[in-house]
């Protein structure tokens, strides 16, 4: 599979920020980066900076519309192996994405006993989302500030071609000319 990249958030000097994280009155257990299509394309692929606590480790991960500018519910999903720094994962359900709408990348963890950190830049802000924590206790996404911005990359792709079905000759044919003749009269 190819793969072309379309949206990025990629900052110099990544500070981490860590997941599940009891603070205050929040219990985050989610975070949340909004972004917004370029233009519309198929997301087959994502890469995120995660590390974890731990290894092997691995995390939850979601891909989101949004509502409000908030995410709100799941398009697609699955399980990331974190292995310290960029992440890849190709989504099993690939997502058509629509120009100038907002969809939101969900990190999580799977249970209550494994944690992670996700990279965020510690200058500047991704200028078109914004980044979110959920929160366990009120059931709800908290917007963050721009120093939780995770850093990520999104990646549309295109399937190599499947096999041709009925082709003529046959694929056990031999002897068959590949350099035929052609000819033609002059119009």
């Amino acid at each position: 599979m190819a793969f072309v990249q379309e949206e990025a958030h990629i900052g110099s000097g990544p500070t981490g920020h860590i997941i599940p994280l009891v603070g205050g009155p929040y219990s985050f257990t989610k975070r949340a980066q909004v972004f917004t299509a370029g233009r519309n394309y198929i997301l087959t692929r994502v890469a995120l900076y995660l590390f974890a606590s731990s290894y092997p480790n691995t995390c939850l991960f979601s891909l989101y519309s949004t509502s409000g500018g908030s995410p709100s519910s799941s398009l697609s999903s699955g399980t990331i192996a974190i292995i310290g720094g960029i992440t890849y994962l190709i989504l099993p359900t690939p997502v058509a994405l629509t120009g100038g709408h907002q969809y939101a990348l969900v990190t999580g963890i799977p249970d209550s006993g494994t944690s992670q950190s996700s990279y965020t830049t510690s200058v500047g802000g991704y200028l078109y989302g914004n980044p979110f924590r959920w929160d366990a206790n009120g059931s709800s996404w908290v917007a963050g500030t721009t120093n939780f911005d995770m850093l990520f990359q999104t990646f549309s792709g295109s399937a190599a071609p499947s096999k041709p079905t009925n082709p003529t000759p046959t694929d056990t044919n031999t002897g068959i000319v590949l350099q035929p003749t052609l000819s033609w009269e002059a119009g």
